[in-house]
């Protein structure tokens, strides 16, 4: 039977439509190697829903042409070659494979490419609690460098950069809808909690207070933080059921000891006050912070005003709790940061904060 001349019949591949995407990417910033593209063309692919053993991983894989200049620019670093093979897609896949499972506290992955071969490994910065992480170190908006990373903030997405700035973000959704970027989401939440903590000492708070609330939701299977509103050194009783602590969790002042002695112990206090708040954030329920980025409660239960029920913040009612504690915006509340359990990251905040 013949073919009408206005059938359209046609296959289409959306790895082909990734691989243009990349490969344009890699084109523009040195990377010229059709097979080296398709390698990371696979890593994009691949890092978006990554596991272990039944674990998702969140490896960041850099790509370079001189690990030795890369790691010079990070204090403290040090890295590990783990093998070497021709520069395409299976080499990529291998260094993957063999590095994911490592790529943990402070390790990332790199591929150090050239015409004839890759060499593949891992690196490591000082793991100084208030230090720049890699990614800032390296990524500087508008730096000339060959430098590409890849990395997956969230389930089903992965985020391409490269040291100019320029950043491709790979969504892929089963359902309708978009990520919003988790690191601007949880910028924009800790600067609302640290609103009220003098400018001279704001930064370092937030660059830590960042570092460790992206660590955290990362390996977390959703969660949800809540400001308190200006002045309550209370949990409202919207909130009351709850783990309310004696003393509120401070970290103004183990962060000021830290810059003021820089010594083991110092350091150690704020890694054992951080690893707290992060088992918090993990628990069933709402944490709760002022503006000042003291925790005053955690496993804070919210109760739907259509039901009077308590709900927390785990599974499918994690949504409906965002939603009731988006209500209290504005009067009980200044913010709320809500994490699902795919990933998709929203914060919601009153304006000018």
């Amino acid at each position: 039977m013949p073919i009408p001349d206005n059938l359209i019949q046609k296959t289409v591949s959306a790895r082909s439509s990734f691989l243009g995407e990349v490969s344009d990417f890699c084109s523009k910033n040195g990377v010229e190697s059709t097979s080296l593209a398709e390698g990371i063309c696979e890593i994009v692919f691949s890092l978006s829903e990554l596991r272990e053993e039944g674990v998702q991983l969140f490896p960041t894989v850099y790509l370079t042409t001189d690990i030795a200049a890369l790691t010079s620019r990070l204090p403290g670093s040090s890295s590990v070659e783990l093998g070497v093979g021709e520069p395409n897609a299976s080499t990529a896949a291998l260094a993957l494979k063999q590095a994911a499972p490592l790529a943990t506290g402070g390790w990332s992955i790199y591929l150090q490419n050239s015409a004839e071969e890759i060499r593949f490994g891992l690196f490591c910065a000082d793991q100084v609690p208030l230090a720049l992480s890699a990614s800032d170190l390296l990524l500087s908006d508008g730096d000339p460098t060959d430098i590409i990373a890849i990395e997956s903030p969230a389930s089903s997405l992965t985020v391409l950069r490269s040291g100019r700035g320029d950043k491709i973000e790979f969504q892929f959704l089963s359902a309708r809808g978009t990520h919003t970027s988790p690191e601007d989401e949880i910028r924009r939440f800790v600067a609302a909690a640290t609103s009220s903590i003098p400018e001279s000492g704001r930064e370092s708070i937030r660059t830590y207070a960042e570092k460790l609330i992206g660590e955290t939701l990362r390996h977390s299977h959703g969660a949800m933080l809540a400001i308190l509103g200006p002045d309550r050194d209370q949990v409202p009783e919207s909130l009351q059921d709850s783990v309310t602590l004696a003393e509120p969790l401070e970290f103004q002042p183990a962060i000021a000891e830290l810059l003021e002695r820089s010594d083991a112990q110092a350091m150690a206090r704020l890694v054992a006050t951080g690893q707290l708040l992060s088992g918090m954030i993990r628990s069933d329920g709402i944490t709760l912070v002022r503006n000042d980025f003291a925790v005053l409660a955690f496993r804070a239960f919210v109760r739907l005003p259509e039901t009077g029920d308590a709900v927390s913040a785990q599974g499918g009612a994690r949504s409906r709790a965002f939603a009731a504690l988006e209500n209290l915006i504005g009067n009980d509340l200044e913010g709320v940061l809500f994490r699902s359990q795919d990933g998709r990251t929203q914060y919601t905040g009153m304006p000018n904060v």
